[in-house]
């Protein structure tokens, strides 16, 4: 097969300021939905095959191209590329989906209750899914489910078919704290959620739970999906813990497909590789992701916190925490790298000794260290 590289150009435009005229960038594969048949079927099966081969895995948490935090729905109408998952690094692989999962279904029986009254609306974004859907299909891009292990409370439904009295059952679930069956409704809620959005799997956030309640949700899901999933399309399913502090117990690191720790270089007050050594034997499921929107200056504005040690990449360039984790990783220290709120990062462009990169350029520049080249 031909040589492609792992920064495999994004779908870029530009678009001039009256927004009425469309010029191709040339440094940029250009990819616009709707458009598959003006591009090349072999770059994108190319593209594909790369995901599925052995690599440094990149993966970010994204947000914005949902509403605001607070907003009454993740409906959104777009009048730029820089909210658009069509935006991202072609050769990009995980999105954690932070503000929710959209779909193109008016009316959703998978949505929270609030107040006790379901929001039924409120994942609904046609465009926001079709450009998902578009990434998926011809990318590759896989896309998680941000499920929330922080705390309790949450209400929702499983609404199934009661033969019996041949009506639905539509108990309404609350998830405590200490009900071992709220937790596995709340795992099959969210699982019948991943199946029902046509998304690619669920990262809980393990940031308050315990390891009794992380690990009730994982034993009732890994038979679904994950590496241990009893049939091969559960197989197909990413199963994933993150986490800041406590590491993960055990049984996570040996069912989920892989741990994503929030290595927030700022936060953590390191700027060595030794800040990023992986808590446990598998490093083949670990991942770090830096945030992004941390530090002074701002880890955004120039593309992570800066690196002591080593302090230099291999051109001899200075290096900043996004790259060195990509490296860190490369040379064996984990399964990949990635950020969180990757979002600022459109708005840069990077030339370094790799290239230049345009747009999500700490990114694509990071991508590329990682992955130098694929045959």
């Amino acid at each position: 097969m031909k040589k492609i590289f792992a920064i495999l150009s994004a779908a870029l435009l530009v678009l001039a300021a009256s927004c009425t005229k469309i010029e191709k960038m040339t440094v940029q594969h250009v990819v616009v939905p709707g458009s598959e048949e003006d591009t090349d079927a072999a770059y994108f099966a190319a593209l594909r095959a790369y995901k599925e081969s052995d690599h440094v895995l990149s993966y970010v948490f994204m947000g914005r191209y949902a509403t605001l935090e607070g907003a009454s729905n993740l409906n959104i109408q777009y009048n730029t590329l820089e909210h658009r998952f069509i935006a991202l690094p072609d050769s990009l692989d995980i999105v954690n989906l932070w503000m929710g999962a959209p779909t193109d279904m008016e009316h959703s029986d998978y949505c929270w209750f609030t107040d006790g009254t379901p929001d039924y609306q409120f994942d609904y974004s046609p465009d926001c899914y079709a450009d998902m859907q578009y990434c998926r299909k011809n990318k590759g891009t896989k896309f998680v489910l941000h499920a929330d292990a922080s705390h309790w409370g949450q209400q929702f439904q499983l609404i199934d078919r009661n033969e019996t009295t041949g009506q639905n059952d539509t108990t309404v679930w609350t998830l405590s704290r200490n009900k071992q069956d709220t937790h596995e409704a709340y795992a099959e809620f969210l699982y019948r959620k991943c199946l029902a959005y046509n998304i690619d799997g669920l990262d809980f956030d393990y940031e308050g739970w315990g390891e009794k309640q992380i690990n009730w949700v994982v034993d009732y899901l890994a038979k679904k999906m994950g590496p241990n999933a009893e049939t091969d399309e559960g197989k197909k399913l990413l199963l994933i813990v993150d986490y800041w502090s406590a590491n993960p117990p055990q049984n996570c690191w040996t069912k989920c497909d892989y741990i994503v720790r929030q290595a927030y270089s700022v936060q953590s007050g390191y700027s060595s590789n030794s800040g990023l050594t992986c808590p446990n034997s598998a490093k083949e499921k670990y991942i770090i992701c830096e945030q992004w929107e941390q530090g002074s200056p701002l880890n955004y504005t120039q593309g992570g916190k800066k690196w002591t040690d080593p302090s230099v990449n291999e051109y001899g360039e200075q290096l900043y925490s996004l790259e060195a984790y990509a490296l860190f990783c490369k040379n064996g220290g984990g399964k990949g790298f990635g950020a969180y709120y990757i979002d600022n990062d459109y708005k840069y462009s990077v030339t370094s000794a790799r290239g230049t990169f345009q747009n999500y350029g700490y990114l694509r520049n990071a991508i590329r260290a990682a992955n130098p080249k694929n045959e």
